[in-house]
């Protein structure tokens, strides 16, 4: 009877010990945690910063705004002979592919930027913010751009 007692106090010190011990997290520690990527629908605006990716559903794919290699939009308060352009760089990848394409911003002619197709859907590039001011320098964490993704379109560039 007195090795059944050890025995039932040893397996309960044991199995006691094996219990998953839960750690409560402060909430600034949680919001590390979440995935910094966003989800979007077809046909939504969608703004990302640099660096930053979204989903599109329902297709799965991803795009990531890596940088803006060209900025020479002629700055508010400044006469220029060419209203120049921004050129952002982005990163769009599916399970099987990556592709790195580059889309330009409107000019005055245009109500939205350059656009490229890619996995059967047209991903249009509507804006790049901020915009140039005088002797003003953009830094890349201050830049964001609005891109919309929507049914595919005859634009002329295929992949």
């Amino acid at each position: 009877m007195k090795n059944c007692i050890i025995i039932i106090i040893a397996a309960f010190l044991f199995f006691s010990g094996c219990q998953k011990k839960e750690t409560i997290l402060p909430m600034e520690d949680i919001a590390t945690l979440k995935s910094d990527r966003q989800t979007a629908n077809i046909g939504e605006e969608i703004v990302l910063h640099i660096n930053e990716s979204v989903m599109i559903h329902p297709d799965g794919f991803v795009i990531t705004f890596n940088a803006v290699p060209e900025e020479s939009r002629c700055p508010t308060n400044v006469n220029c002979i060419w209203e120049g352009r921004a050129i952002i760089q982005l990163m769009v990848e599916n399970r099987e592919r990556v592709y790195e394409t580059f889309l330009e911003t409107p000019n005055t002619q245009q109500t939205t930027g350059q656009a490229v197709n890619l996995f059967g859907r047209t991903i249009r590039l509507v804006q790049v913010a901020p915009y140039p001011f005088e002797n003003d320098i953009i830094t890349p964490k201050q830049y964001r751009i609005m891109i919309r993704v929507d049914e595919w379109e005859n634009i002329g560039v295929y992949k």
